[in-house]
């Protein structure tokens, strides 16, 4: 059933995979026909790769169905862990404490809503400062498997949004870590610390750095 859940009803919704609302997850037969790429290892310096597929051995399968179900849960378990911090907190996002602008300043989120290589000093500078970074150091869908970034997202979709940036990072936390960690130390930090010490941790840091 390809759709969005809305209640009981399915509105048409093919490239929709997987969706939650923090009681149930549904995930659609779209998965068997939406391709959902995903970066083998860490992208090399002065090298521009098109798609994830190019760092894979051709001859390796689509994994089943079964395997990108699994994927897709992990994600939206990933919705799910954020929207419950959210709620236990009671934070306004604009709080430094809050989680989500934790994160995006973790990891390169900008307050235009595009992502910038956080592993660059001049990134970091500039978010801390609450400016926008230099549009060199963006991050965009078409260019997010680029060799020149210090801080590589593993799939396009990270690229997107910060929401889904998250949900995508807990998925890879969960079903590569190693993965994770070789190509956005960052973000693997991140989610490990909250992994290992809890959610209530983030409370004990210093307030985000970025305004």
């Amino acid at each position: 059933m390809n759709g969005i859940a809305n209640s009981r009803v399915f509105v048409e919704a093919p490239n929709i995979g997987a969706l939650t609302n923090l009681q149930e997850i549904q995930v659609f037969a779209s998965f068997s026909t939406v391709a959902h790429p995903n970066a083998a290892g860490r992208s090399l310096p002065g090298r521009d790769y098109q798609g994830a597929y190019e760092l894979r051995d051709a001859s390796t399968p689509e994994p089943p169905i079964s395997v990108r179900a699994r994927q897709a849960i992990m994600h939206e378990l990933g919705h799910d862990l954020m929207n419950h911090i959210q709620a236990r907190d009671g934070l306004p996002i604009t709080s430094p404490n809050a989680i989500e602008l934790r994160y995006n300043c973790a990891v390169g989120w900008a307050r235009n809503h595009l992502l910038y290589d956080v592993g660059q000093q001049a990134v970091r500078t500039a978010l801390h400062s609450g400016q926008i970074p230099a549009a060199q150091y963006q991050i965009d869908e078409n260019n997010w498997n680029s060799g020149n970034w210090a801080e590589q997202p593993i799939t396009p979709y990270m690229a997107n949004n910060s929401s889904d940036d998250f949900a995508e990072t807990v998925r890879v936390y969960l079903s590569n870590p190693a993965l994770l960690r070789s190509r956005s130390r960052r973000r693997y930090d991140f989610v490990h610390r909250l992994r290992t010490r809890g959610a209530h941790a983030l409370q004990s840091l210093p307030a985000s750095p970025c305004p």
